[in-house]
């Protein structure tokens, strides 16, 4: 990835630790970093395995004051963000700067549209030694409460709508003026109003 100021990264199909690992590298940096799809974002392995993980990861608790903490996130969004804090020195004055330039988004905003998303090729889950087993995210806190999946995955398909809608039109458009410009007698006509208004 060349350096920028800010990167909007899609973490759709993409594995949740190595993606985090890059991200945290990217905010220690201090690149502004905006994570959106973190619901698609998985985890390798079988379901089994990875509902038992986080069964495990519900029982550790402060056993004098469970309020203190740890506190479990059901939301993909706050989920992906903690593993991508616990990757960082986030007590510390330039691990706290580096976290506030993290945002993450279930699905993908609308004053997000239209822009730019990368995507991390080395996280990519179609890289990992076993490509056909994983389990996203969302599917997995939907288990465990998360609720708005498929409100989360509605609107992004419609925002994914609009966007290829957008493109075509663009497409369109550019292909009507690179037919312009090749007609000559439209060129001849162009410059012809041209003379006269000089």
């Amino acid at each position: 990835m060349e350096k920028k100021e800010h990167f909007i990264i899609d973490a759709t199909g993409q594995v949740a630790g190595k993606l985090a690992s890059k991200v945290a590298k990217l905010l220690l940096e201090g690149v502004r970093v905006t994570v959106v799809c973190c619901e698609e974002a998985v985890f390798v392995g079988s379901l089994e395995k990875a509902v038992n993980k986080f069964k495990a990861y519900l029982n550790k608790r402060c056993i004098v004051n469970p309020r203190r903490g740890p506190f479990h996130f059901r939301e993909p969004r706050m989920h992906l963000a903690k593993i991508i804090k616990r990757m960082i020195s986030y007590k510390k004055p330039r691990g706290k700067v580096a976290m506030s330039r993290l945002t993450t988004y279930e699905g993908i905003p609308r004053e997000l549209e239209g822009q730019p998303r990368h995507k991390v090729t080395c996280a990519l889950v179609k890289y990992t030694s076993n490509p056909n087993r994983y389990v996203t995210l969302g599917k997995l806190l939907s288990m465990f409460g998360w609720k708005h999946a498929e409100a989360a995955k509605s609107l992004t398909d419609e925002l994914k709508e609009r966007e290829k809608l957008e493109s075509l039109k663009r497409e369109e458009m550019n292909r009507k003026i690179e037919e312009l410009r090749r007609n000559k007698s439209f060129e001849d006509e162009v410059n012809k109003k041209l003379e006269m208004l000089a």
